[in-house]
């Protein structure tokens, strides 16, 4: 009996020590809306998502960090990816980075992810949009850019945005 006891105890303390977290870490089911684009200047505007989070372990520890774009309902000024700790809680997600964004910065580095794509390669991020050549003063984007981020144990190195060729349906999953 004591010997039960005590394998309980030793199971018990093990769970705790390996890192056993107090809630679930399931981040698919956040409402990203009211979590995301708390910097996106969009006073008084809805903020939602220009395509369906996706997820990814990029820092090793074994969950899915979660990859949310979003943009300004009422303004297609402002875009971003906000990436969150696959092992943050559910109820409070934490943001351990920002890539892509396209407020507060030059116009030849903004990105607009309408029709772009997020893809994984390796320990390689890959954002592709369109955005503004050096040369172009209207309104339209005028050429595709590509934006890539490596992570180097579980922190980005984002890259600056650069022009690509044109976007093809096969370029984007």
């Amino acid at each position: 009996m004591a010997r039960r006891r005590l394998i309980a105890i030793v199971l018990t303390v093990g769970a705790l020590a390996g890192g056993c977290t107090p809630f679930p870490t399931d981040l698919r089911k956040v409402d990203w809306v009211a979590v995301t684009g708390r910097d996106l200047n969009c006073p008084g505007r809805v903020v939602k998502a220009t395509f369906s989070p996706q997820f990814h372990d990029v820092n090793a520890d074994g969950r899915n960090e979660a990859f949310v774009a979003m943009r300004c309902d009422l303004s297609g000024a402002a875009y971003q990816i906000e990436v969150f700790d696959g092992a943050s809680d559910p109820d409070n997600p934490v943001r351990i980075a920002v890539l892509a964004r396209n407020a507060h910065v030059p116009r030849t580095e903004m990105i607009f992810l309408d029709g772009g794509c997020l893809a994984f390669v390796g320990g390689t991020t890959v954002v592709r949009g369109t955005g503004y050549s050096a040369d172009n003063t209207g309104t339209v984007a005028d050429r595709q850019i590509v934006v890539t981020t490596t992570w180097r144990n579980g922190k980005p190195e984002i890259g600056t945005p650069q022009p690509t060729r044109m976007l093809r349906a096969t370029d984007c999953p």
